[in-house]
């Protein structure tokens, strides 16, 4: 498993691209995605699936776009009210990315309907995408 930090440095955020050398999911990603979209490419990987740990205004999301773009699912808290399409997810939902395991954890507080992600590989050490709730 490799993940892949994208900085964004003007809005003070990460985000994260976990992937299995073949697919991916990209976690958190800002509104202008083409530096996302390199790190795939340069990975070699495709983008399967989308999420945003929340919805908030310090958070200008593409997750939507990247997820059109890709043919992705997109991942976001099924208890939030959205007008668009996307995978509804729930603490304690595991999603199959390639060989990735994603657990969805429910981690409000930053938010109402914060999760965040713990991304499982077999024989590697698990990692928390948690979208600032650790802050």
């Amino acid at each position: 498993m490799a993940v892949v930090t994208v900085e964004v440095p003007s809005l003070g955020n990460r985000c994260h691209l976990v992937h299995d050398g073949r697919v991916g999911i990209v976690v958190d990603p800002p509104r202008d995605i083409e530096d996302v979209e390199r790190a795939a490419e340069a990975a070699g990987v495709e983008i399967a699936a989308v999420a945003d740990t929340h919805v908030h205004n310090d958070c200008v999301s593409g997750a939507l776009l990247l997820a059109r773009r890709h043919g992705a699912d997109y991942l976001l808290s099924a208890a939030e009210t959205v007008g668009f399409e996307r995978v509804g997810v729930r603490g304690g939902d595991r999603i199959e990315v390639g060989r990735l395991t994603v657990e969805v954890l429910d981690t409000p507080g930053h938010t109402r309907h914060h999760q965040s992600f713990l991304v499982h590989a077999p024989g590697a050490p698990a990692a928390l995408m948690s979208g600032g709730s650790l802050l």
